[in-house]
């Protein structure tokens, strides 16, 4: 598990070899055509494979030469990390001297820093007793204690190194993971036994798909009783000899992949429902938690996703509810214990929608599922629109961040977004906390971003139904804000709609009224006047034929890049994007903690990427053409 690539202050060193991080699966047809494609690369019919736990610490790569630790650098950016080998020899988490049987020559050993759970306990309740804030958990605190220069601390706080891969094992005359691993904890590892139970954790080799599947499902109930906490498994090649024939590409190994356990799913007590609002109006429940830890956290706030959906489920305050982590990442209310909660009384009506706006009190109205406030003026959403205009995907205003945008909104300085162009470094420094150089790097960003382009600044204005494809999709038809601005004003309707993808009858005459509203059009003109460039400039897609005029939708957290990196290298190469998995979905790329839409790609049988084999399409030659078999030889391609 990488941490921050680099922490100011330690030295740097380049690894012998990357450390990359491992491919992730969630289902059983994802590790299929996992080993299928390993199995084609060492051409044998045959795979056999063993599972281990996956440790959820800190990577780092220790190196021993003639039996002494001469380097302890962590895992960084892959190529390069930090060196902290005086921390682990006072951490005495793993062999300073080895034993004289294995002092000749040298070895570079792989694998994960922890701090073991009952002694990550003993030192928050040191804490709590002097006074001080307690960690969040035993990873996070696992990489500050190692990143501190004071060593004193580290001896006494037990944390061990548990090592999963000898890079070179042919020295050590080891050919089979098993063997490999034992002689690791034996030679490198500093463990108690209970720790050296739990580490030692290894299936005997399995040559079929399910078997190994079905013993990664079986230890999620095991996770709890080991001496330290994982987050999954590792599936790898069980024959070392193989395992390094298969290479792998530059972001991961080919010799193992990561199986991703299902969300944890704790219960806990619904203190308040409270309620807040984005920048289109719509007022969304919040469900406010007495403290509960999941996936490492702790967490105090849950989505209740909408008011219809708290209805369907009975949701109420004081209630006991069952919340998971979605993708291990955002906490959400997935049902509730009626057994531990507060008696319901059957006759009565429970409608939990609010019929005023809790910030500027003005009626609410119901479209489908959603509730928005219709006040333009509710301070709320002046702050959420200021927030989505200098958003990345927006005007991209780098340095302008929540905090620094209410200042300016609290100060009057800044009320709708043509205001930010006309700000002078000395309104700035009138602000707290802003300092002279700050104020001078945020006058130059805002500057740059002039120059986005009339797509940029339709997505950035919040209008309904004009994300990121509709906005380029306006600004490629019109050219520029006068003639959209005419055209909007003039629609008559379906009659003279424009042709452009993803726009309907009802999506045209709603965005087309937004368009031509005095405010909309007033705050349009400020933007020109101010300098803000309003003519087209988006750029042509290169033209590559396994992606031209394919949907793609994602899912999952990618590893080398975010969502947003991925949408734009789709609409560079011609492709479009979708926000779910539909019947005109061609491709999802799946990346770790995939959700609904991997389900949903299963069910249509839509070909579901990794990362890698998306990247490879784009690397695709695009004169010949390309097969989408050349990446899912299983699955058709949808076109």
């Amino acid at each position: 598990v990488g941490a921050v690539a680099h922490t100011k202050g330690f030295q740097n060193a380049k690894h012998s070899s990357p450390m990359l991080s491992l491919e992730k699966v969630t289902t059983l047809e994802q590790l299929k055509r996992w080993v299928e494609k390993r199995k084609q690369e060492l051409n044998v019919k045959e795979l056999a494979l063993v599972v281990e736990p996956k440790v959820d610490g800190i990577s780092v790569a220790l190196t021993y030469h003639n039996g002494k630790l001469v380097s302890a650098v962590t895992r960084g950016d892959g190529t390069t990390g930090d060196v902290i080998t005086k921390q682990v020899i006072a951490a005495k988490a793993a062999r300073e001297m080895l034993d004289p049987a294995h002092r000749k020559g040298s070895f570079e050993v792989r694998g994960e820093l922890v701090w073991p759970v009952l002694a990550f306990n003993r030192y928050n309740k040191l804490l709590e007793s002097e006074g001080d804030e307690p960690l969040a958990n035993p990873r996070n605190g696992c990489a500050g204690m190692m990143k501190r220069k004071d060593t004193g601390a580290l001896e006494h706080a037990d944390i061990r190194f548990v090592p999963f891969q000898l890079m070179d094992p042919a020295k050590c005359y080891v050919t089979e993971q098993g063997s490999a691993r034992q002689w690791l904890r034996r030679v490198t590892s500093h463990l108690s036994p209970a720790m050296h139970s739990s580490s030692s954790y290894i299936s005997a080799p399995m040559t079929e798909v399910e078997d190994v599947f079905a013993f990664c499902e079986e230890f999620n109930e095991k996770r709890g009783k080991l001496a330290f906490e994982i987050d999954g498994m590792v599936i790898k090649i069980a024959d070392l000899r193989l395992a390094a024939k298969v290479g792998g590409t530059s972001h991961h190994p080919h010799w193992g992949v990561a199986y991703k356990f299902p969300p944890e799913i704790k219960e806990t007590r619904l203190v308040n429902i409270t309620h807040q609002i984005g920048k289109s109006g719509k007022i969304t429940p919040v469900a406010q938690l007495s403290e509960v830890t999941l996936a490492g956290t702790v967490v105090q706030r849950a989505s209740l996703h909408n008011f219809a959906d708290v209805r369907a489920k009975d949701i109420r305050v004081h209630d006991m509810v069952y919340v998971q982590k979605a993708g291990d990442i955002i906490p959400q209310v997935i049902g509730v214990n009626y057994d531990r909660s507060p008696k319901r009384n059957k006759r009565e009506v429970y409608d939990p929608t609010p019929h005023k706006c809790h910030v500027c009190h003005q009626p609410v109205v119901v479209e489908d599922v959603f509730v928005y406030c219709q006040n333009h003026a509710c301070w709320s959403q002046r702050i959420e629109r200021l927030k989505h205009f200098v958003s990345r995907r927006a005007m991209d205003i780098d340095g302008l961040g929540e905090a620094l945008l209410e200042k300016l909104a609290h100060s009057d300085l800044v009320r709708e977004p043509a205001d930010l162009y006309t700000l002078r470094q000395k309104d700035l420094l009138t602000l707290d906390g802003v300092q002279k150089k700050s104020a001078a790097n945020l006058i130059s960003a805002i500057h740059a971003s002039k120059d986005r382009g009339l797509a940029r600044v339709l997505h950035g204005m919040s209008v309904r139904h004009v994300g990121t494809e509709m906005a380029k999709g306006l600004s490629q038809h019109f050219k520029s804000w006068e003639a959209l601005c005419l055209f909007a004003a003039a629609y008559k309707g379906p009659k003279n709609m424009p042709n452009i993808e993803g726009m309907g009858e009802l999506t045209a005459a709603s965005v087309f009224k937004s368009l031509s509203t005095a405010t909309f059009i007033k705050t349009m003109n400020n933007l020109e006047a101010a300098g803000v460039d309003l003519t087209d400039k988006t750029k042509a897609a290169t033209k590559t034929s396994a992606i031209t005029g394919k949907t793609f939708a994602t899912t999952g957290k990618l590893e080398t890049m975010t969502r947003f990196d991925l949408e734009e290298k789709v609409r560079a190469h011609g492709g479009k994007i979708s926000g779910a998995v539909t019947a005109k979905t061609h491709y999802l790329v799946a990346g770790a903690d995939g959700g609904q839409k991997l389900k949903q790609a299963e069910a249509r049988d839509i070909p579901i990427l990794t990362e890698d084999e998306f990247l490879k399409m784009i690397s695709a030659k695009s004169k010949r053409g390309l097969s989408p078999t050349t990446f899912r030889s299983s699955l058709k391609d949808k076109t």
